[in-house]
């Protein structure tokens, strides 16, 4: 397959397949809304992308910041 736009902007992906630029592959947590309202149609529902791991590295703290608290609460959702 030879891409004709490729970008590293997952939103800038999911405006151009919402207007009807062609194929993409977009993470199910971003583009979910748009296949419930058939505004997005999956063309190969059993096709998996290669899944990555993600490691979060922070210094340990008592008092951590609510923002990485809710990060690794985030992280852990989409990656498990």
């Amino acid at each position: 397959m030879r891409p004709i736009i490729e970008t590293g902007s997952l939103p800038m992906l999911l405006q151009m397949a919402l207007s009807g630029s062609g194929i993409a592959a977009i993470p199910e947590f971003l583009c979910q809304a748009h296949i419930e309202s058939n505004e997005l149609v999956r063309v190969l529902p059993s096709w998996k992308s290669k899944t990555e791991n993600i490691h979060i590295l922070y210094p340990p703290a008592k008092n951590q910041p609510k923002m990485v608290k809710a990060f690794i609460s985030m992280a852990k959702k989409l990656y498990q």
